[in-house]
């Protein structure tokens, strides 16, 4: 998908871009920047964020791996949008089953790759997402994040961990997520 995605980046002439992706499509944007940082302007990533499996929750791993059932997704709001915009509905069981096998086999972005990401990047979870935070926070680290703010400069790299928030409500928290999101877009100019 990151290759696909840079593919067309490439074909419609943009030299850089504002890459918003929540789960997977964060990351393909991650995967993205960090493979062709120069088509990249700016980077926001949320919902499940995550560098690579060790992230997820293992009981969420573990169900993916035994007891998960395309069916349980039928009626929800992911399973909804699809039917609006889908051009075969009866394809909906083997997307699901397409999608399982992706989140099971996840993906990995080495440390030492992240350590050279330059892009500015938000990253987002709730505090009830699918990843632990305290890999998300790990991630933010190896970017460049995490300093004493009022003794360094403050780096182009921003975290945000909504309370009360798991990787659903991220998609119901849309005033909050999108105004987040904006600012993190049009920074303000520097005095």
């Amino acid at each position: 998908m990151a290759a696909d995605t840079t593919a067309v980046l490439e074909a419609l002439g943009l030299e850089r871009t504002h890459a918003v992706g929540y789960s997977m499509g964060g990351a393909v944007g991650l995967l993205v920047a960090v493979d062709r940082p120069d088509l990249v302007d700016r980077l926001v990533y949320f919902g499940g964020v995550s560098f690579d499996p060790s992230g997820v929750y293992p009981q969420l791993t573990a169900m993916f791996e035994s007891s998960f059932d395309p069916h349980q997704l039928d009626g929800t709001l992911w399973h909804e949008a699809y039917l609006r915009v889908a051009p075969e509905p009866d394809a909906w069981i083997p997307l699901v089953e397409k999608v399982n096998v992706l989140d099971r086999a996840g993906f990995t972005v080495l440390p030492e790759r992240l350590k050279e990401l330059q892009v500015p990047t938000l990253l987002m979870i709730g505090d009830a997402d699918v990843v632990l935070p305290e890999h998300v926070v790990a991630l933010f680290r190896l970017i460049r994040g995490g300093v004493p703010g009022d003794v360094v400069p403050v780096p182009a790299v921003q975290l945000a961990i909504l309370p009360g928030t798991n990787h659903v409500d991220l998609l119901h928290r849309v005033e909050r997520v999108s105004s987040m999101i904006v600012a993190f877009l049009t920074p303000l100019p520097k005095t």
